[in-house]
């Protein structure tokens, strides 16, 4: 059974990996060239990170036991799930007057449009080479686990 997890992991973690250093751009290039569904297509990717960072939870907790798997490997992966969290929380928050409220309470106007922009579009890439490590890691211990398990 952990054996289909860590397999699970290690190629959600790498299609993430994917998803989260090209969604960005091609997001970008659909606001500039003014497509109408540019914001759809932002609010898929932060369900996308959502679903990475529920994920990196729920592997966190499956495998804080197993001895045959490195502890960095499910750590990296909730950490890059975290990032993508709190990126998208923060990217969002102008869509919610609750959270917009706590945001400006918490940073003030630390931070202009465009760096929000910088910091969320940077993040995915930040979390982009987690996820390829974390997922070559996880890959990679599957060799520490024997057919019968």
């Amino acid at each position: 059974m952990k054996k289909y997890l860590i397999l699970a992991d290690g190629f959600l973690a790498l299609l993430g990996s994917a998803i989260n250093f090209f969604g960005p751009i091609m997001i970008l290039a659909m606001a500039i060239g003014a497509y109408k569904d540019a914001f759809r297509y932002f609010i898929a990717l932060n369900i996308w990170n959502l679903l990475v960072f529920l994920a990196a939870i729920a592997s966190k907790y499956l495998l804080r036991k197993e001895k045959r798997i490195k502890k960095w490997i499910p750590n990296l992966f909730l950490m890059a799930g975290c990032i993508l969290f709190l990126a998208a929380i923060l990217a969002m928050y102008e869509s919610f007057p609750f959270l917009e409220g706590l945001v400006n309470g918490l940073l003030g106007k630390l931070f202009t449009d465009s760096q929000l922009f910088d910091a969320y579009f940077y993040s995915q890439w930040v979390a982009a080479v987690s996820l390829v490590i974390c997922g070559i890691g996880f890959l990679v211990s599957l060799k520490n686990f024997k057919e019968k398990d």
